[in-house]
């Protein structure tokens, strides 16, 4: 694969994605203030303890960020808290059980849950949250929004690049990939790839039994201009055509075509290698 991205590569299937949020206010079994302890009355010098949540990515780094946070409000401190496996359902278990949280981390496709749930607090009043607004893209703002309250603020945002391997394309007598790719060509190019014994699986698809399975889902109904979610956050999956078609490609892909492995798994790459390794391992992939 050539060093870089192209601007071709770049582009084509790209979908923009609010990616992570961090949440502010949890709702039920937060702990209270010291103040509030006291009844009103500040109690001594001592820094207001914050229990933060997150994913288990980068927690080294996410220290470092929070102890400048610390520097910067003497009067907070973070206790952070990386929770590995399935992030959802060890949250809705820490819910259930009336954890004390202050703080997490939430993706996109589940905040509306915890928001109707009353897990979490909207943070319309939030000192500061105009200057943030100010310094966050609008795509974003509107994802962390939801039935007029703002529910979180952006932890980061990323997007889905479509990208594909020109060396194994050219193995197998490829030559330049269409801009107009359809899931029709796709499916010829990738059997024109197997056929050719070049590689067994030419498409990478990510498996994961879990919520972030569906980024990729996303990604490839963005790219068809198909919507199965109204701006009432309503779910059309039944009635948009793009989604149930993108369903039904790949699992003729990983069933009768072969061209896909059901069995892969994106997370089984080397820890910090997952681009250079399905780089080399397929023809086509999604990488964000």
């Amino acid at each position: 694969m050539k060093d870089g991205m192209s601007r071709r590569t770049f582009l084509q299937g790209m979908a923009a994605t609010a990616g992570a949020l961090a949440i502010a206010g949890c709702a039920p079994g937060a702990a209270p203030s010291q103040q509030e302890a006291a009844g009103g009355e500040a109690v001594g010098t001592e820094p207001i303890q914050l229990k933060l949540v997150g994913w288990d990515y980068e927690p080294e780094l996410v220290r470092e960020n929070l102890n400048i946070f610390e520097e910067q409000n003497g009067d907070l401190k973070v206790d952070f808290e990386s929770t590995s496996g399935d992030y959802l359902e060890k949250l809705l278990a820490m819910f259930s059980a009336g954890a004390k949280l202050d703080t997490m981390y939430v993706r996109d496709q589940y905040y509306a849950s915890w928001f109707d749930a009353e897990f979490i607090n909207p943070i319309d009043d939030l000192s500061g949250l105009s200057e943030l607004d100010a310094d966050t893209f609008d795509l974003n703002l509107q994802s962390i929004s939801y039935k007029g309250s703002r529910i979180g603020t952006c932890y980061y945002t990323d997007f889905h690049t479509w990208a594909y391997n020109q060396e194994l394309l050219q193995q197998a007598d490829i030559g330049e990939v269409p801009e107009d790719m359809t899931l029709d060509k796709l499916r010829e190019i990738c059997e024109a790839v197997k056929s050719k014994g070049v590689l067994d699986y030419p498409l990478e698809l990510a498996w994961q039994r879990q919520s972030n399975a569906f980024w990729e889902w996303w990604a490839w109904l963005y790219a068809s201009d198909g919507s199965n979610i109204t701006e009432d956050h309503e779910i059309l999956i039944d009635q948009d055509e793009a989604s149930l078609e993108i369903l039904k490609w790949w699992v003729a892909a990983a069933n009768d075509w072969n061209i896909t492995n059901p069995n892969s798994n994106m997370e089984t790459a080397p820890t910090g290698e997952l681009t250079g390794f399905y780089a080399e391992q397929s023809a086509f992939f999604m990488h964000d």
